[in-house]
């Protein structure tokens, strides 16, 4: 199997886990929470949604620039291990998904209705670092590493609510 068939398949599967962990903690919500308040967190876990839908175009260009630069330059640097970008996406995941579960499961039920929504801009902010790291390693080709971020973000963010909706 040739390398962008892997890194495709490491990609598709990242996105397959990222959107039944997605779908997973919904049905979980439904369940714990009473239904005045899963009205709420519904409509933050859209907003959130949405945010990232609309964010998705920073990692599209940055990803389709990268890779015309790197078309044009000496490809040979590019095979270099993205370590620094991988612990950025790390650190960004890390406290984006803790700040989603804290504002859905903490602070949602102690707010008016819908001032959650207001709280989102902040984990806009670490969505927006999410697909820039993403973006770069796309067009840099490291899709494996893409397919990891992807999947550590979903599953932080899962294990994350259910702690809290345990707790």
């Amino acid at each position: 199997m040739t390398a962008g068939k892997t890194g495709t398949l490491w990609a598709t599967a990242a996105l397959v886990i990222s959107g039944i962990s997605g779908f997973v903690v919904t049905l979980i919500a439904a369940r714990v929470l009473e239904p005045a308040r899963y009205a709420e967190f519904s409509t933050a876990w859209a907003s959130l949604y949405m945010l990232v839908a609309a964010l998705n175009g920073i990692q599209q260009e940055v990803s389709r620039s990268i890779a015309a630069h790197v078309a044009v330059e000496d490809v040979s640097r590019t095979r270099e291990e993205p370590i620094g970008l991988l612990r950025a996406a790390v650190v960004c995941t890390m406290v984006w998904s803790l700040a989603v579960c804290v504002i859905l499961c903490v602070v949602v039920p102690r707010l008016p209705q819908f001032a959650t929504l207001w709280l989102l801009v902040p984990a806009g902010f670490f969505i927006a670092g999410e697909m820039l790291i993403c973006g770069l390693l796309a067009g840099m080709g490291r899709m494996q590493e893409f397919a990891y971020v992807l999947i550590l973000e979903a599953s932080t963010r899962f294990l994350l609510f259910v702690v809290a909706a345990v707790w």
